[in-house]
């Protein structure tokens, strides 16, 4: 029985506008990540739905709540669907970053090699989302499910999974802001149907260079 998979990156975070890195940091919508939220709502609405899972992070849950008003489901949070714990890279600006001597130019460039010093690994984070969409699917089975969270623990499992390889994947494997990757899980393996789909009528913007 396949359970179907749509992964939503949050739209843009007041973070993402400033580029400063959030992580996991609860940092709410700008305006135009609310305006993102209702144009998803808007792709989503011919779609059947049966569930609503939201990282616990604002920016996740605002997110996947237009959608989930819509079909007439509640949304339940999950620390474990958070984003990558990037440490001291938290709340520091890209210039910053770039200017202090870590890592975050490599980063950039390699974005499932490269981490923080004291976070977390891009492995662990791949590992820690593919547990708990497992868990979903031991009590979700066979059902369309909305997962809201966020674009580096999503490459970090598209990664884990063969989708991306950890040694190549750059920021272009991450997915933007308020898109949806469809992924279904057939009991034994993930496969990946689409990435980073946009709402068609979004004014799209670029992934950013922040989390």
């Amino acid at each position: 029985m396949i359970t179907h998979f749509l992964l939503v990156r949050h739209g843009q975070s007041v973070s993402n506008k400033n580029k400063v890195f959030a992580g996991q940091n609860d940092m709410p919508l700008s305006d135009l990540g609310e305006a993102q939220s209702e144009a998803l709502a808007r792709k989503l609405k011919d779609e059947k739905i049966d569930y609503v899972y939201s990282s616990s992070l604002s920016r996740a849950y605002y997110t996947a709540m237009p959608t989930a008003c819509q079909k007439g489901l509640c949304v339940c949070g999950a620390d474990e669907l958070r984003e990558v714990y990037f440490a001291e890279w938290e709340n520091k600006s890209t210039d910053y970053l770039t200017a202090n001597g870590s890592d975050y130019p490599k980063w950039k460039e390699r974005t499932a090699k490269y981490c923080s010093r004291h976070g977390e690994t891009p492995k662990e984070a791949g590992l820690r989302f593919e547990n708990a969409l497992k868990a979903l699917v031991k009590k979700r089975e066979g059902k369309t499910i909305l997962v809201a969270c966020h674009g580096g623990i999503i490459n970090d499992f598209l990664c884990r999974i063969g989708y991306f390889d950890y040694e190549t994947a750059d920021h272009d494997c991450v997915p933007r802001n308020a898109s949806v990757t469809r992924v279904d899980y057939d009991g034994e393996s993930f496969s990946v149907k689409s990435f980073s789909e946009l709402p068609d009528e979004q004014d799209v913007q670029p992934g950013g260079d922040v989390l």
